[in-house]
Parts: C-alpha cells; structure tokens; sequence
C-alpha cells in the first residue's frame, strides 16, 4: 500500500490516474543511486495484468504534467502480499 513517485518515459494525461500501467527499464545512476526504471507512457491500461496502479500527479512547481517525463504518484498494482493478479484499472 506504499505510494511511490515515478517518472514517465513519455506524457501522461489526468484521465490516465486509476489506470494500471507498464515499466520501461532503462539504466540506472552509479553516482546518484537513482533508478531508471520509468512508467510506460504508452501503455495505461484497465487491464490487472500490469506492475502499477497510478494514483495521481506529484503537485509541485516543477511537475508540469503536458510535458514529457512529469512525475506521477505510483503504486504497486501486482504483489504477492496484495494480489498477485493485480486489479484492473477504472
């Protein structure tokens, strides 16, 4: 039930909170320790069979949520302490 924040690879609109989205993997910081894991912009879904559920838009000043990689408030969709499965999106 933890809310993580996570960067988009692309742009995600409003309407896409509830849905269930994808991971892009990519490569992470040796020097910052920072992750390169992103959400898959292209894939918000209302299928359970995806790792995240986005829950809302980060709400700061420099998150402008109609540009690419704005940062969004994430949770697991798919755990084994949850539900396998997942849920699907609304």
């Amino acid at each position: 039930m933890t809310i993580y924040e996570a960067q988009s690879d692309g742009t995600l609109a409003v309407t896409d909170i509830g849905l269930n989205a994808d991971l892009v993997l990519g490569a992470g910081s040796t020097t910052t320790g920072a992750s390169g894991m992103e959400i898959a912009a292209t894939s918000p879904l209302g299928t359970a069979a995806t790792p995240l559920k986005i829950v809302g838009l980060v709400e700061r000043e420099d998150n402008d949520v109609s540009s690419a990689n704005a940062r969004w408030l994430v949770m697991l969709n798919m755990h084994s302490y949850k539900n396998d499965s997942g849920t699907t999106g609304v």
